[in-house]
């Protein structure tokens, strides 16, 4: 009867360590993909803050200045001509860290899981390959989600947006939520 006894505390004994052997490797693999994730972040970071372009050339100033008669005016990438930049702060929130993007809010900013895809890329559940998208149009900013599956939800004051395909002006402390990452907007106009 003790033979059993031991075999079974053995048994669990050897269950046990067999269970924290796969804990540990499972938390390894983990840590090497956030750090994979945030890797393609910066990077991503780094493209949209240089002005690189998908097309593989490079954009080398934010604005361009003209003089005509006297009259300055600014020409923004992608913009008509006489319209005030707008740069677009997003600040992340995520169960990890907190960044910020200063993005010069020219043309499209895309958020999704595909590096190649987008400008911002953030991975998890509910995340797709391109889950929205903000768009400037004059000087005001627009935000609508291009997944068929996942949400993008819009924050303001106590007021919460589903989004769809409709785009919907952004406004200075709004809040984005995409997949486990929340995204807070400040918008500065020169």
């Amino acid at each position: 009867m003790k033979v059993w006894w031991y075999i079974a505390i053995a048994a669990a004994v050897i269950l046990c360590a067999v269970l924290v052997i796969l804990l540990k490797k499972r938390r390894k693999r983990r840590e090497m993909e956030q750090n994979a994730e945030d890797r393609l972040r910066e990077e991503a970071l780094d493209r949209v803050l240089v002005g690189d372009r998908r097309d593989g050339k490079r954009g080398t100033v934010a604005f361009d200045v003209k003089y005509d008669q006297g009259q300055r005016n600014r020409k923004g990438r992608g913009a008509s001509g006489g319209q005030t930049p707008v740069i677009l702060q997003l600040t992340e929130k995520s169960e990890l860290s907190t960044r910020k993007y200063m993005l010069h809010a020219a043309g499209k900013l895309s958020i999704g899981s595909q590096a190649d895809l987008n400008d911002i890329v953030i991975t998890g559940d509910g995340v797709e390959k391109r889950q929205c998208e903000i768009v400037r149009i004059g000087k005001q900013l627009f935000v609508h989600n291009l997944g068929k599956t996942g949400q993008v939800l819009l924050k303001r004051g106590r007021k919460q947006i589903i989004l769809d395909r409709e785009a919907v002006e952004l406004e200075d402390n709004d809040v984005l939520y995409i997949g486990d990452f929340t995204y807070k907007v400040t918008i500065l106009r020169n």
